[in-house]
């Protein structure tokens, strides 16, 4: 291996692969993003749950301005005896007070809900995890990561409805003015543990049990399901006029432009604090973690190995949300020679093809930076095989393997 004789250790100088969005906003993979839903607004409707499990986690961040809080559907597919439904109701248990409702039923058809306060959720961002677990018996509510209640559950939970997953609207019920972001439905019972762990970050979209995941950073009339793409996608209604009444709003960008050197870490990017890691290549060990307010970091007295590559990843962190992580362990394009001639990729038969004229390297990644898969293309077609399903980022472009 090649060693520098000054700097501390050998590294490539990269930037953070970054995808705009066209028609009217412009989101980044691995921004923290949050949908607003404003007057005249339908809300999105997103198909038929259709797992069969008898587990299930709810989880999305919610924001409610107080005058707008009246008997009003969050999300939902329940039917006459299945399904779920989040919204606020009035609780008979407490002098009629409209409160955030947790509804479904377990296996006996015996309700299994919560009534939340609405000093909780009120004027404030809140995240609402709700599971019901089939192994437990149980049903919990946990708020912001942590646990708020739990009940019976006999069986578990009762199923999904035909009912088609309605989010912001619900048949008659108002709508809801706010926000929603994060929205998650696992076909598992999630731990509290899980929960807090990553309840205030983006998901990668590929995690066990993720059956829909609405993260908003593909920000248009058709909201992908990240999770499944391909199902259960959102459509936001109305169709013909949904920028005026839906709009995407950024709470933790995601740090741009990294550059490493011999002694220094820089980024761009604006936020309270940013975390970031120091890692061998290689072996893909942590060697240093910080937690930093400015834009650079010195590298010069972490006594790094000069015998050895190190890369960087950085995340921002706006009061309770994180971004995803930006990585120096990318590059701009996914290809080693960004101005190599012609390239083509599609999907066929649950594989990636790539049409490339000449011989290169391509980098398959994941939609939060990852490297998925580091590939040797050939002259003409070149098949990538046994991908999992999911979405890519290949080339400056999106590729959904189904």
């Amino acid at each position: 291996m090649m060693r520098n004789v000054n700097p501390v250790f050998r590294l490539v100088s990269v930037t953070l692969l970054v995808l705009v969005n066209v028609l009217f906003v412009h989101a980044e993979k691995g921004d923290f993003g949050a949908w607003e839903l404003k007057s005249g607004h339908g809300g999105m409707s997103c198909g038929t749950v259709g797992f069969a499990e008898k587990s299930i986690t709810i989880e999305f961040w919610m924001y409610l301005n107080s005058a707008d809080v009246e008997k009003i559907a969050i999300l939902g597919t329940s039917g006459p005896d299945a399904g779920f439904l989040v919204s606020v109701r009035a609780n008979s248990a407490n002098a009629g007070a409209l409160e955030l409702r947790l509804f479904a039923k377990d296996t006996q058809k015996n309700t299994a809900h919560f009534y939340i306060p609405r000093e909780y959720f009120v004027d404030k961002w809140v995240h609402v995890a709700y599971v019901i677990s089939a192994e437990e018996e149980k049903a919990y509510a946990y708020l912001n990561g942590g646990y708020f209640a739990e009940k019976d559950a006999i069986g578990g939970y009762f199923g999904n409805s035909t009912t088609a997953l309605g989010i912001g609207q619900w048949w008659s019920d108002p709508k809801p003015y706010g926000k929603l972001a994060e929205i998650r439905i696992w076909n598992i019972a999630r731990t509290g543990d899980e929960i807090a762990a990553n309840y205030n970050r983006p998901l990668t979209g590929t995690e066990d049990g993720l059956y829909i995941y609405y993260n908003f950073d593909d920000f248009a009339q058709i909201i992908s399901n990240v999770a499944n793409p391909g199902t259960n996608n959102g459509s936001l209604s109305p169709a013909a006029t949904w920028s005026d009444v839906h709009a995407y709003e950024v709470l933790s960008a995601i740090p741009a432009n990294l550059s490493l050197t011999a002694n220094t870490l820089t980024w761009n990017g604006t936020a309270e604090s940013f975390e970031l890691e120091v890692v061998e290549k290689g072996t893909n060990n942590v060697v240093k973690t910080d937690v930093v307010t400015g834009n650079s970091y010195s590298l010069a007295e972490l006594g790094l190995d000069g015998n050895k590559e190190y890369y960087a990843n950085v995340r921002a962190k706006n009061a309770l949300f994180y971004s995803g992580w930006a990585t120096t362990n990318s590059n701009t394009s996914g290809i080693e020679d960004i101005n190599s001639s012609n390239l083509t990729v599609f999907t066929r038969n649950n594989a990636i093809i790539v049409n490339s004229d000449v011989v290169r390297k391509l980098n398959v990644f994941a939609v939060d930076g990852r490297l998925v898969r580091s590939v040797d293309l050939s002259v003409g077609e070149n098949v990538i095989n046994n991908i999992s399903r999911g979405m890519y980022l290949i080339d400056k472009q999106k590729v959904v393997v189904y």
